[in-house]
């Protein structure tokens, strides 16, 4: 099943942006490399234009900022206190859909 048809017809949000925002929520304050976040991205079939246009976007919105990378050299990503409770709430939409019990303060 591709992201698309996991996507429900009333639902604009961009698939795209649902798997970035998870790989990045996954890595909590740590940033992520942008090679590790396109090598992710690719392995999940998503199209590496596509993911660097969503990125650009999400940083102009205040959802994520850039940060040198990890090893001190490359560019990395990590999300904002925006963009993770974003991250939190697409978790909590999901998890109701799908009919799991989604504690009311789950935060982690």
């Amino acid at each position: 099943m591709s992201f698309d048809e996991e996507r429900r017809g009333d639902d604009r949000r961009s698939p795209i942006g649902d798997f970035l925002l998870a790989a990045l929520a996954l890595r909590g304050e740590q940033s992520l490399a942008y090679a590790e976040l396109l090598q992710m991205a690719g392995d999940n079939g998503l199209n590496v234009s596509s993911v660097l246009a969503w990125a650009g976007r999400a940083e102009e919105t205040g959802l994520i900022e850039q940060l040198s990378g990890p090893d001190g050299q490359g560019r990395a990503l990590r999300l904002t206190a925006q963009g993770a409770e974003l991250a939190r709430n697409n978790r909590r939409r999901v998890q109701r859909r799908a009919g799991w019990e989604v504690p009311p303060e789950d935060d982690a």
